[in-house]
């Protein structure tokens, strides 16, 4: 949408829905139904919008805002997971061999993942004579619940197919909660990171660049793993120590050079557009949250 000269607006909508089916159990070289097959697949909507603004002539801003919502599908065809219907899972082993497998996989019995991503930007260049300064704010947060119990609906091994049929199990084994409810052993939390930025892009020559910038991180999050006193005994500090209000200051320092057309001899080699960057500076990488997960859903205060 364009508002007048100087200002621009774009909008954008999407949603994927996307399913396949797989085997679920890798390695087991018997029979198996159906029901042991997984679904895997994802749904995401996703909204966006971009405002572009000049100003000026040389002044020039662009905000946005954009949000995720995701859920990712991992689940056993038949159904039946821990949370759910609770189906337990039967294999029938011969001489060492597992000859048949039915109910939901040892690892998708009890798997839940769902997120949500909010985006906002804001970032502003102002042309002054050869340099272009670049200004930035932005703010990213993360609602994320995750649950994953493997076994969660239990596994009853037989020895023989006439031990199935009679009943009778050999072994019995599964992974739950204290309390019973699988959703307990799942992990519900946010995290926010805000970052600040800073560059100065020098057109030093026509062929020569200096770029410098600095850029600074924060984390939050008001999430906290439940207290193991055990913990705190055992290693003199305590489990709850999060990310929450650590920062990071990066400095940007880079160097670009735009090598000019050459030729040799009676062949042309054309080195048009090749360009030759060095840079340093330090970089953040992204967050564990599969680890910052784990400490969040294991009950630290039962060991």
């Amino acid at each position: 949408w364009n508002i007048n000269d100087r200002h621009r607006a774009e909008f954008t909508y999407t949603t994927l829905e996307e399913q396949n089916i797989d085997e679920d159990d890798f390695g087991f070289g018997g029979f198996t139904f159906s029901d042991n097959f997984e679904i895997e697949g994802i749904e995401q909507d996703t909204i966006s919008l971009r405002l572009f603004s000049d100003w000026t002539d040389t002044f020039s801003t662009e905000f946005r805002y954009s949000k995720f919502d995701v859920l990712d599908i991992q689940g056993p065809v038949g159904g039946g997971e821990a949370q759910f219907e609770d189906i337990t899972r039967i294999q029938v082993e011969e001489a060492g061999d597992t000859i048949l497998t039915s109910g939901p996989g040892f690892f998708r019995s009890s798997n839940d993942l769902d997120y949500e991503i909010e985006q906002l930007r804001l970032v502003a260049d102002w042309v002054v004579g050869d340099h272009t300064l670049t200004f930035g704010i932005e703010q990213e947060s993360r609602d994320i619940f995750n649950l994953f119990i493997p076994n969660a609906t239990g596994t009853l091994t037989f020895a023989s197919i006439d031990d199935l049929e009679a009943g009778t199990a050999t072994e019995a084994n599964f992974n739950g909660t204290f309390s019973g409810d699988p959703f307990d052993a799942a992990a519900r939390f946010s995290r926010e990171i805000t970052s600040f930025y800073v560059q100065d892009e020098w057109q030093m020559t026509d062929a020569l660049t200096l770029i410098a910038g600095l850029r600074y991180d924060e984390y939050s999050s008001d999430d906290l793993p439940t207290s193991n006193p055990t913990f705190q005994q055992r290693y003199g500090f305590s489990n709850q120590q999060t990310f929450d209000g650590l920062d990071l200051v990066q400095p940007r320092l880079g160097l670009r050079w735009n090598l000019p057309e050459t030729s040799f001899g009676s062949s042309q080699l054309s080195l048009r557009r090749v360009w030759r960057r060095r840079s340093h500076g330090a970089f953040r990488q992204l967050l564990p949250e599969l680890r910052w997960r784990d400490r969040l859903c294991v009950r630290g205060d039962r060991s």
